[in-house]
């Protein structure tokens, strides 16, 4: 008995098993290290909301995605531990069962074992599936299993004639919308070919088509009312994502779409992991993968099997797609047109499988049959190798998550209590398309629920000004400079410390016994060496006095600055941010509908100490610059000085008896003069 026929006494159920494990065994090798960490990160935070947080949620990260891959995350962070592997865990285990769902599918199409073997060896060895969908943990990434199990069921009903099955189908429409929304393509594409089939029209004239359209919508309805109550805000958000969506092109923009899709597609079921987007790049091993798509297409066109349904659904991507997005070319955009490659590998597997049986049946090709199986095992299962050479240049060249692991466990262990501050400009260093530096350390020390807060350097040094004592930074390297005028640290070593340093952050540790600096604006109460040269001495409600100010000059010319020194007193610990402001007013400004004239409105304490750490009795000195509008007019203005909360609600002047006066403080009349 040959191996083929050995393989062929296997039942289908153990082809699904065996194909789901060894697809798992192929997205296991740098799963947690390839590609960088993108925003997926973010999915993670809104698990964490569940778990430890409690919280219930009706949408995901994004609004017009449900929150099921968060609830799943949230209930194995709570039985298995948090881990910052485990949601990439997740998307392998689900990518690796579409693998056994695709040898399924075309199993219930009516094609042979060998053809639905072969259909899911292209699915298994896949590298943009692999390493795309079945490595970064975003939801839209595992809802190729549920699409393609909602084709399963539908299959199933009619070929069976168990019209029950659409209740499955129905369900699991409503749960692949959870998972991304872009599955409604697959969902239309399903619907024309159920009603375009003969067989399985006839079940329009019964209850079950209209139960599982029921059972869709109340399987995603939970998105559906969230984005009504907040007036489809799901929408507008999708629509805001230029990148993504582009609402009625031209004919010439659509067509340009259409093509770039078909590229992407092409490219796809080739293996290609370049974003080179030119026809040219398919050419060699890629044109062969089209050439048999192709003949794939025809021949499932010519059958009178279940195959056209595949050709249904990826015509309903390729005719409706590009009216609303222009997101194709990369390689991380393929993680939404991932979810039809099965249908493209059921139709290759099937015209492959056809070609080796008929060769087998010809005496005088014998040594072809041989020849055409092995050309077909090994086109299967080539694309693991460009796949694992793409890793060992990810490694070589130090573009993995590698360096994160260990910097997190130094940071976690050298706490030690102590305060932990990551600035916010280390998220300037992009990973990958969408990730940061940033997203990776916030989750991996969220999950281990470590306390940390992420800040912008100068919020780190009020930080440290208010509540001095040892606290470790995770700093930028153009943070020192700024911090090191007010903060002594020192760069605490890490394991992988050339990593970091070549990206362009370290680990950095203020002691225990450090004296921080405030900045040289920042007065004592008791300071002699200052003296405005006018002194004005307005309370604002309380909480504000606007001790002085000098001003060099009060006549300037259209175009001109005027320079304002302020001298601010807190007069009490204040619970705001408060921003000051200075301008120039006077009749009506016909650019602007306004009276304004000059303005310079900046945060109180210069960026690098807020209102909120101001101890009462300091006196802080601002500067403004206020430029004239070069159409200002001869005559007098006024300068006035004011401030406003967070909610631009101005605080007002109060009199020595505490009755509100006006919300500014006129300084001094300006001349505008030629």
């Amino acid at each position: 008995m040959t191996m083929l026929a050995r393989l062929s006494r296997l039942s289908d159920r153990t082809w699904v098993v065996l194909f789901s494990l060894a697809a798992l065994l192929a997205r296991l090798p740098y799963l947690a290290l390839i590609p960088y960490f993108e925003d997926e990160t973010l999915e993670t935070v809104i698990a964490l909301k569940v778990w430890p947080g409690g919280q219930l949620i009706a949408v995901g990260w994004d609004n017009y995605i449900g929150p099921l891959f968060h609830y799943l995350l949230a209930l194995l962070f709570g039985t298995l531990g948090p881990d910052p592997a485990l949601p990439r865990v997740v998307v392998a285990v689900f990518g690796a069962l579409t693998v056994g769902a695709t040898y399924a599918l075309a199993r219930v199409l009516g094609l042979g074992k060998f053809a639905g073997v072969i259909a899911a060896l292209l699915m298994l060895t896949n590298p943009p599936h692999i390493l795309i969908n079945s490595h970064i943990a975003w939801s839209n990434c595992a809802a190729s299993l549920f699409t393609t199990l909602l084709l399963l069921t539908l299959a199933l009903a009619v070929k069976h004639s168990q019209p029950r099955w659409l209740l499955a189908s129905g369900v699991l429409a409503g749960v692949s919308m959870q998972f991304h929304p872009v599955s409604i393509l697959i969902i239309i594409g399903a619907v024309v070919w159920f009603i375009g089939d003969r067989e399985a029209r006839k079940y329009l004239r019964t209850r079950w088509p209209y139960l599982a359209a029921i059972l869709a919508i109340v399987c995603y309805s939970n998105v559906i009312v969230s984005n009504l109550q907040s007036g489809l805000y799901g929408v507008a958000e999708a629509q805001s994502r230029s990148y993504i969506w582009q609402l009625s092109p031209s004919l010439e923009v659509y067509l340009q779409n259409l093509g770039r899709l078909i590229l992407q597609l092409l490219r796809a079921i080739a293996g290609e992991l370049s974003d080179v987007e030119t026809w040219q790049a398919l050419i060699g091993w890629p044109l062969i993968y089209a050439a048999w798509l192709v003949a794939g297409v025809i021949y499932a066109g010519r059958s009178r099997l279940m195959l056209r349904m595949p050709l249904w659904i990826v015509g309903a991507l390729i005719v409706f797609m590009p009216l609303v997005s222009n997101h194709y070319g990369t390689l991380i955009t393929t993680r939404l047109t991932n979810q039809f490659l099965p249908l493209m590998f059921v139709v290759m597997g099937a015209v492959a499988a056809a070609i080796i049986d008929w060769t087998r049946r010809q005496t005088v090709l014998r040594t072809a049959y041989y020849v055409v199986v092995t050309a077909v095992v090994i086109g299967a299962v080539f694309p693991l190798v460009p796949l694992f050479n793409y890793y060992q240049q990810r490694v070589e060249q130090g573009r993995t998550n590698a360096e994160f692991f260990p910097f997190v466990e130094t940071l976690e262990k050298q706490a030690n209590g102590a305060p932990i501050y990551l600035s916010t400009t280390v998220g300037e260093l992009r990973l990958g398309g969408s990730g940061n530096v940033n997203y990776v350390l916030d989750i991996m020390l969220s999950l281990a629920q470590t306390p940390h807060a992420v800040l912008p350097p100068a919020q780190i040094l009020e930080n440290l000004i208010a509540q001095p004592g040892r606290a470790l930074l995770a700093l930028h390297d153009k943070d020192l400079d700024l911090l090191r005028q007010f903060i002594p640290f020192q760069r605490v070593p890490t394991p992988v410390d050339e990593a970091t340093s070549k990206r362009g952050y370290g680990l950095y540790e203020v002691s225990a016994d450090a004296r921080v600096t405030k900045p040289d604006f920042v007065f004592a109460p008791t300071s002699s060496a200052l003296q405005p040269q006018h002194i004005i001495s307005a309370n604002f409600e309380g909480r504000l006095e606007l001790w002085g100010y000098d001003l060099a000059s009060t006549t300037v010319h259209p175009g001109d600055q005027i320079r304002l020194t302020v001298y601010w007193r807190a007069l009490q610990p204040m619970d705001f941010v408060y921003t000051g402001f200075a301008q120039v007013i006077g009749s009506i400004n016909p650019a602007t509908n306004n009276p304004l004239w000059g303005q310079d409105d900046h945060e109180l304490g210069r960026g690098l100490y807020r209102t909120l750490i101001w101890r009462p009795g300091e006196i802080i000195v601002e500067a403004y610059t206020l430029s004239i509008d070069a159409a200002a007019s001869i005559g007098s203005y006024q300068l006035v000085v004011g401030a406003y909360d967070p909610n631009l609600v101005r605080l007002k002047q109060f009199d020595p008896n505490g009755a509100p006066l006006d919300d500014k403080m006129i300084l001094s009349d300006v001349s505008v003069t030629r």
